[in-house]
């Protein structure tokens, strides 16, 4: 359900990406076509500043025109409409002013044009009148040179005899420029070169307006003809005609200057409007390309843009369309898994219904015999019974019983490997050993073939290999009716590291093909007549491809019906460190145990009587109570050395009096509490360890399982603080220093962590107090401190479920406190021992 609803969201995602991508694609296209729509009006839009300027020089332009027009027609002042072009022209310079507000540069501009059209119009009006006076004057200088002839004919007439030459050299002189005669000029009587027509006197290049005029008069007499004339009048004349035609001379002059003016004022003015015009066209073309290229980059910005949210969309289409995929496939997949494991379960529903048949036979056997046993002599037929005929059924029973344990064990993880040195072929002899009485019966032959020393030694868990060994032994005996069994064990080194081989072969009715992929399945076995034959649980060789899988080796099996089957494990382990011993077993040692108080809770009468029959054996104070509540009454008033305690009574547990036990402990006082319990799952077994027992005891027990527990000295300080020194040599290897500084090392690290934990206590720090007894219980376990290590390690569980209780967590610090400075005065003495250096 949770995937459908997984794929449906994804779904739901996917279309709602795809809406919000369209609706992104609609918006991004949509403002950039707004965009470029704006660019290109502004760009279609004329240019007001282009427009008024354009329609200014027009208008100048125009006036030019009528000052030429009204030149010519001889005007005294402007017309009318040459007044209204500059009235219009003036308007004009009035919207330039408000159109480029804030530019002052062309503002000047402006002002200059308003200027020089102001002083061209005046310039022009006086030009008018100055050419009109021009005209009038030419008129009278005409009169004047008729006059002048007339009274020239009459003087030569009358002053014959005189014979006089006067000559008027008359020079203009321009100042910085220069004025250009006419070249053809022909020379005239003197009147007609004064009054003479301005065709003869005609400027035909001016350059300037500043002209300076200088008369000289050069009189030539002949001296043999000269008669004096009284005529007065003619003296008078004389001297008017000159200062006539110089008058003359200054008003052309200044007439020529005013029109030069003009031109000037023209042309400048034609100049600053163009100048403003390229100015405003080449800002126009800056601004038309401007907006081009914002328009491109809008485009280009919008086709990005375009370009990445079609690129995120088509992946987040394609990766929401690939997860859709996926969860389609993992959904089929997922499907046809569940249809198999449905499958697999009916069949193992099959297989556990023919497990328990399996078991109902396997329990209910052993139990027959005991039963029948003990109900014959309970009614006093027979009572003369053999303890091994009840023994044995009850050793198989035990064994049936740990066999699915072992299963439920394995399956769960919980299963834990030791690491130990172990002689390989010595454990195999015990298998051997152990398993020669089922052959002796049947009249089979175990052998061995070893390719290795009896000394040679491994580093592992030589329990779990036993483990193996007896399923796969018991197996080939059980389905070997005659011949042998063989057991071929060979070591080999691969990457650096042992392996051990062991194969195992028998000449049993073997296996058929078809069959050996179900042999390591749980409740798996041949067929229906072996089972009835043969009996077994099924879970024999699936624990053993468990236990071998687990310590990272391989099981492989061949097999012939009817000639036998083989079976080979290969596991790999560590080579022994240089002063590592082997573990040896030793007897059970008490000591002082007249001394040794133990006391066993049970509400089962027979677990007490049975408990107090072994313990008597060894010890002399042993106290039985019924329940927990007697137990902690007696508690106030004697202290015992070990109880133990039964999980399940009625009105207190055993955890809740393994609790109370705790904190009515004092500071430094450790009493070993064990809990007697029939609850041997692994997570059953996990919870037990945290309540604070020091370890547990399955049921049904042995006589050595509990006495292996009334072994060594009670007192904390010196069992729990004692090292295997071996263990640091082999880490130290030859290097006695190396040891010292190692033991050094082991103190004043263990000095910081008491300082640390008396700081924790001081601050009721549960969290930071578990961490450091956690440091303080690895750095125990490399010192070869293994009993301070596990005691260490139940001191942290209960640390950390010993929030809500101070007292309890209290009593727990200053044990480990105790515990510790205990050990840091062992290693410190250590370190000192000469003797501990003995074989360096």
């Amino acid at each position: 359900m949770q995937k459908i609803a997984s794929l449906k969201g994804k779904v739901i995602l996917a279309t709602v990406v795809g809406v919000i991508s369209i609706i992104a694609l609609y918006k991004t296209t949509d403002r950039a076509f707004d965009d470029i729509i704006s660019n290109i009006d502004r760009m279609a839009h004329p240019n007001h500043r282009l427009h008024s300027l354009n329609h200014l020089f027009r208008t100048v332009s125009q006036l030019s025109h009528l000052e030429q027009k009204e030149v010519v027609s001889g005007r005294s002042y402007p017309s009318v409409a040459f007044l209204s072009e500059s009235r219009s022209a003036n308007q004009i310079i009035d919207t330039l002013r408000i159109l480029f507000h804030g530019d002052s540069i062309q503002l000047e501009r402006i002002d200059e044009i308003s200027s020089l059209l102001n002083l061209r119009e005046d310039l022009f009006t006086r030009f008018l009148e100055m050419k009109s006076q021009a005209i009038v004057d030419k008129d009278f200088f005409s009169f004047l040179v008729g006059f002048s002839d007339s009274v020239s004919l009459r003087i030569e007439q009358d002053t014959a005899k005189i014979r006089e030459v006067r000559e008027r050299v008359t020079t203009t002189t321009v100042v910085a420029d220069t004025i250009s005669r006419s070249s053809g000029e022909e020379r005239s009587g003197f009147f007609r070169r004064l009054f003479g027509r301005s065709d003869h006197d005609s400027v035909d290049d001016i350059i300037t307006a500043e002209t300076r005029v200088d008369e000289e008069v050069i009189v030539s007499v002949d001296t043999i003809y000269i008669q004096r004339s009284d005529d007065s009048l003619f003296a008078l004349l004389e001297k008017s005609l000159d200062s006539l035609e110089t008058a003359r001379l200054q008003e052309a002059a200044r007439l020529q200057s005013q029109e030069l003016q003009l031109v000037n004022v023209n042309t400048g003015l034609i100049n600053e409007i163009i100048s403003i015009i390229n100015a405003v066209e080449q800002e126009e073309i800056g601004r038309m390309n401007a907006e081009t290229q914002t328009a491109l980059s809008i485009a280009g910005n919008t086709i990005r843009v375009l370009n990445v949210v079609s690129v995120l969309a088509i992946a987040g289409f394609v990766v929401l369309i690939l997860l859709i995929i996926i969860d389609i496939s993992k959904s089929n997949k997922y499907r046809n898994e569940l249809e198999k494991a449905h499958e697999e379960a009916r069949n193992e529903a099959d297989a556990r219904q023919k497990f328990l048949s399996n078991m109902s036979h396997e329990i209910r056997t052993p139990l027959q015999s005991i039963y029948g046993y003990l109900e014959q002599a309970r009614l006093g037929n027979n009572s003369n019974i053999d303890v091994d005929t009840l023994f044995y059924p009850a050793e198989h029973l035990l064994s049936v019983v740990n066999e699915v344990l072992d299963y439920a064990r394995v399956t769960s993880g919980k299963m834990v490997f030791e690491k130990k040195s172990f002689s390989p072929q010595q454990t195999i002899m015990n298998v051997v050993k152990a398993m020669r009485p089922m052959a002796d019966k049947k009249n089979l032959k175990i052998e061995t073939e070893f390719g290795f020393f009896e000394d040679d030694t491994l580093l592992g868990d030589p329990f779990r290999l036993q483990q193996v060994l007896f399923n796969l032994v018991g197996n080939a005996l059980k389905f070997t009716e005659t011949g042998h069994v063989l057991i071929t064990a060979n070591m080999r080194i691969l990457s650096e590291k042992p392996w051990l081989d062991i194969y195992v072969e028998d000449t049993g009715i073997g296996i058929a093909p078809e069959k050996l992929p179900e042999l390591f399945k749980a409740f798996s076995q041949s067929s229906a007549e072996t089972v009835r034959k043969y009996g077994g649980t099924g879970l024999g060789l699936s624990i053993v491809k468990h236990i071998v899988e687990m310590q990272g080796g391989r099981i492989d099996v061949e097999s012939t019906v009817g000639q036998g089957t083989g079976l080979i494990i290969s596991i790999p382990y560590e080579k022994v460190p240089n002063g590592m011993e082997e573990d040896a077993p030793h007897d059970v040692d008490i000591k002082d145990s007249a001394k040794t108080t133990v006391w066993v809770a049970d509400d089962d009468p027979l677990i007490l009587n049975l408990a107090e029959t072994i313990l008597k054996k060894y010890l002399e104070n042993v106290c039985t109570f019924p329940d927990g509540n007697s137990l902690l009454k007696a508690f106030d008033k004697e202290r015992p050395n070990i109880i133990f305690i039964d999980m399940r009574m009625p009105g207190i547990s055993g955890a809740e009096v393994c609790q109370k036990i705790r904190k009515r402990t004092k500071n430094g006082e450790h009493i070993y509490v064990y809990a007697l319990t029939a609850q041997v799952l692994p997570e059953e077994q996990e919870i037990i360890k945290t309540a604070g027992f020091d370890n547990l005891i399955k049921k049904p027990f042995r006589e050595k399982d509990l006495v292996q527990y009334l072994s060594g000295d009670f007192q904390v300080n010196s069992d729990e603080t004692s090292m295997n020194i071996d263990v640091l040599k082999a880490i130290a290897g030859d290097e006695k220093e190396h040891l010292i500084a190692i033991l050094d090392a082991v103190a004043s690290e263990s000095r910081k962590d008491l300082s640390e934990i008396l700081n924790c206590r001081n601050e009721k720090n549960w969290d930071a107090s578990a961490l450091v007894i956690h440091r303080l219980a690895g750095r125990a376990g490399q010192t070869g401190a293994m009993n301070l290590a596990a005691r260490l390690r139940e001191v942290e569980r209960v640390v950390r479920i010993a929030e809500s209780d101070p007292d309890q967590f209290y009593a727990m610090i200053d044990e480990v406190i105790s515990l510790i400075e205990n050990f840091i005065e062992h290693v410190e003495a250590l370190s000192h021992q000469e003797s501990m250096f003995d074989s360096y």
